[in-house]
């Protein structure tokens, strides 16, 4: 008697499946007929074979629901799935992502959000509103976190921009005039961008001076090309040398156009290990006295530039 066609594709998976996998990749099999012709099953066997049974559960839980709804549009924390959490599909996104491109008898996706038709929570932005003034427009808030569209939409006219890599540094400056600070932005920091208000302001970085410091000072000044650094560089490094940690993993990064030849030197140094293996002095540990007297000096300079500027122009 020859088997059906769910009955004999269950059959080959089940042969080419080994050990405790085989009940699995039958039960897939039989819920799933067309995973068994897919010959990019056979590399996951090994993965499922480990898996508890109630992760296996929850994975055939999710991908029927994924398979059902390819595009919900819902937040991975809104999934209407039985016992699943958002942390436990996070962290088993490569294996979630393979099974349904071979449901789908589609090419593997690189995005997890894109292969599973989800909504990716949107990226925030934190900022400090340091001026007074520019505070009313936004009904006195000081520190505002919010989605990047949210705050470009804000149409604000700052006279200066600082970018601080440490959020208690960025959060610990005092009112300035004119002033805004965004913090922490990381490798992320190519999102400003994306905020037209900022475009032309006179913009400052201060942050660590690593090999990651520089190369998150390079994407900065990819996205406001007239960015300028403020203690991050070797003399600054140099004058506090009692206060040098170590930079656990250096940037792997060869190329940082944006660098001016000195921060590019000084990057190169640190890499090479000139003052000693993987040395870094990170922002929070320099004084803060000499940190804001650095910072008033830059911005009353960028405020002469400006008002000369539009002297200038008004002749």
């Amino acid at each position: 008697m020859c088997p059906t066609p769910s009955c004999a594709t269950s059959s080959r998976l089940t042969r080419s499946a080994s050990g405790g996998c085989a009940e699995r990749a039958a039960r897939l099999a039989g819920r799933w007929p067309r995973l068994a012709e897919q010959p990019g099953l056979g590399r996951l066997f090994g993965v499922l074979a480990d898996w508890h049974e109630a992760d296996f559960e929850r994975l055939v839980a999710a991908l029927a629901w994924l398979e059902a709804h390819p595009a919900s549009g819902l937040y991975l924390r809104q999934l209407p799935i039985a016992g699943l959490d958002s942390k436990w599909l996070e962290q088993r996104t490569g294996v979630v992502m393979e099974l349904l491109a071979l449901l789908r008898g589609a090419v593997p996706q690189c995005d997890f959000f894109e292969a599973c038709g989800l909504r990716r929570a949107p990226h925030r932005l934190r900022m400090a509103v340091l001026c007074p003034v520019l505070r009313r427009a936004l009904g006195g808030l000081r520190d505002v976190e919010a989605p990047v569209p949210e705050l470009a939409a804000l149409g604000l006219r700052p006279r200066a921009l600082l970018v601080v890599e440490n959020l208690a540094s960025g959060l610990a400056l005092p009112d300035l005039e004119g002033a805004v600070v965004f913090m922490r932005l990381g490798h992320a920091a190519g999102t400003l961008a994306a905020l037209p208000w900022l475009q032309g302001v006179p913009a400052f970085h201060w942050g660590d001076i690593d090999t990651h410091g520089l190369a998150i000072l390079e994407r900065a000044r990819r996205a406001l090309p007239g960015l300028r650094s403020l203690l991050m560089d070797e003399a600054t490094l140099l004058a506090y040398r009692p206060l040098w940690g170590e930079e656990p993993q250096q940037h792997p990064g060869t190329t940082l156009d944006a660098l001016t030849a000195d921060e590019r030197r000084l990057f190169e140094d640190l890499r090479g290990g000139r003052w000693g293996p993987q040395v870094r002095l990170e922002q929070e540990r320099l004084p803060w006295d000499a940190a804001l007297a650095a910072i008033g000096a830059a911005l009353a300079d960028a405020a002469r530039r400006t008002d000369l500027e539009g002297a200038g122009t008004s002749n």
